[in-house]
């Protein structure tokens, strides 16, 4: 737990969340269901879960409603917008 909130030294939570990811990847995939960086729906499960994931053939955008300014996002769609906005990579290259 203290290597995860250690808010100088971001390696380990950077390395959980990508081994979550393709945690996820391979459970869809293995069922059947590739989601294989489709940012928004992998975002949505990162969101809501793993004991949320179960794959299927339609999986939605969604997770926590997310309000800026008059507008309400989800998780899963904000975090598709911000990386197809390429900002940042300069800093985390694709």
């Amino acid at each position: 737990f203290v290597r995860m909130t250690d808010q100088y030294d971001h390696y380990w939570s950077y390395l959980y969340a990508g081994l979550y990811m393709k945690q996820i990847e391979a459970q869809w995939r293995k069922a059947g269901f590739p989601i294989d960086g489709d940012v928004a729906v992998l975002s949505t499960l990162y969101n809501i879960g793993f004991a949320n994931s179960v794959p299927k053939a339609n999986p939605q955008v969604g997770g926590a409603a997310i309000e800026i300014g008059t507008k309400t996002y989800s998780f899963g769609g904000l975090a598709a917008d911000f990386y197809n906005s390429g900002l940042l990579t300069d800093i985390f290259p694709r």
